[in-house]
């Protein structure tokens, strides 16, 4: 656990005289289990800088996400991409690209880095972008590095453009049957009804649609109509403070995903999925959401769904994806396995059908890590 980016360096100087590869970890709520000694950025966790005037500030990798903003509320800022677990730190949410309810209305974390700084391969410490939203100092490599699984060098730092904290957020909750949400959101999506984040929960035979606003009262008024307009019924106006345990938008800047399996580990199958809107709200794809045990997490606005399931027997876990793939067309995104059982794992990895970006990442492995310092099954497994 090195204790600043100079430390970081040299200690990957002499993995790489020795020839000893090494895994890049923060707290783990992302990586898959992995063989081989593990460089961590848990003791690199101190706030550089924050100035809410110019709405900006950046931190080094291993500080949390909640804490990270927990720091920047305190002065009535917040960053709009929330982690899916709040024991997650800034560079494992960028290596893991992590994005909560609000990415269609907020964008993801590729619109609001500005500044890296990481240790790559060749054991250098490099620095890109700055401490301004406006900068071209060096290449981007901020973005090269979102998603970059551990593979392409470790994350010491981040700068980050940042956002004053919504005014009155609340959420509209609509609780009906399958066929009524899935109408009303595709009005929503037609008539582009302005919402802060969107989310649909499968809990046990119930369904749950959060539906986030903010802002003055003209319009806040102005988006209940939309949406009510799009909603004949069962529409519920609370206080996003006041959101009960495990309801849509829990959690949602501090970690959504702990929030919703209400404190409880995640279950031994987590599938992730990457689509596009119109092919997330299908009847058949809603079915098989509904199977997930305890919950399943559907994101129709920006693309994601999370499939849970308590099953631990890998041919159960394999008829699951089966399911999920036979609802979703393939070459129209990806799904990944975040947690299932090692012969599963790989069986499919990377990802189900491989993203079209990862032969990209597999060339920029070899490129910039040309010894295989950085060990990451996500490269390793075979192309599919």
């Amino acid at each position: 656990m090195p204790e600043n980016a100079d430390q970081a360096a040299e200690l990957l100087r002499v993995r790489l005289a020795e020839g000893r590869p090494v895994v890049l970890r923060g707290a783990g709520t992302r990586a898959p289990e992995e063989s081989g000694e593990v460089l961590s950025s848990l003791k690199l966790n101190r706030l550089r800088f924050l100035d809410p005037e110019d709405m900006v500030a950046g931190a080094e990798a291993g500080m949390t996400m909640a804490a990270f903003q927990h720091v920047l509320r305190e002065k009535g800022m917040h960053l709009p991409v929330g982690p899916w677990y709040p024991e997650a730190t800034l560079g494992g949410a960028i290596a893991a690209n992590d994005a909560g309810p609000e990415r269609l209305f907020a964008g993801g974390l590729r619109d609001y880095l500005i500044g890296i700084e990481f240790v790559n391969g060749a054991g250098h410490k490099v620095k890109a972008g700055g401490k301004v939203v406006k900068n071209v100092t060096g290449y981007d490599l901020g973005r090269m590095l979102i998603g970059s699984r551990g593979g392409l060098g470790l994350i010491t730092a981040a700068n980050f453009k940042v956002l004053p904290l919504p005014v009155r957020p609340r959420a509209v909750l609509v609780r009906a049957d399958d066929a009524t949400l899935r109408t009303g959101l595709f009005k929503m999506l037609e008539t582009r009804v302005q919402g802060d984040w969107v989310q649909v929960l499968f809990r046990a035979g119930r369904r749950e649609l959060g539906i986030g606003l903010s802002g003055n009262a003209a319009r806040q008024e102005r988006v209940i109509k939309d949406i009510a307009a799009a909603f004949s019924s069962g529409i519920e106006i609370v206080e996003e403070e006041t959101l009960p345990a495990g309801s849509p938008g829990s959690g949602r800047h501090s970690g959504f995903l702990s929030a919703l399996l209400l404190g409880e580990a995640p279950p031994a199958l987590h599938i992730h999925g990457v689509f596009p809107t119109s092919l997330l709200l299908t009847p058949a794809l809603w079915e098989t959401l509904g199977m997930g045990d305890p919950l399943s997490v559907l994101q129709p606005c920006g693309g994601d769904l999370h499939f849970f399931s308590k099953d631990t027997g890998v041919e159960e876990q394999e008829r699951a994806l089966a399911r999920l793939r036979a609802a979703l067309p393939e070459r129209e995104g990806y799904l990944v396995l975040e947690r299932a059982a090692a012969e599963l794992r790989w069986r499919h990895h990377p990802a189900i059908p491989a993203p079209r970006a990862f032969a990209l990442m597999r060339a920029l492995k070899k490129s910039l890590d040309p010894r295989g310092i950085f060990r990451g099954s996500f490269y390793e497994a075979p192309a599919l």
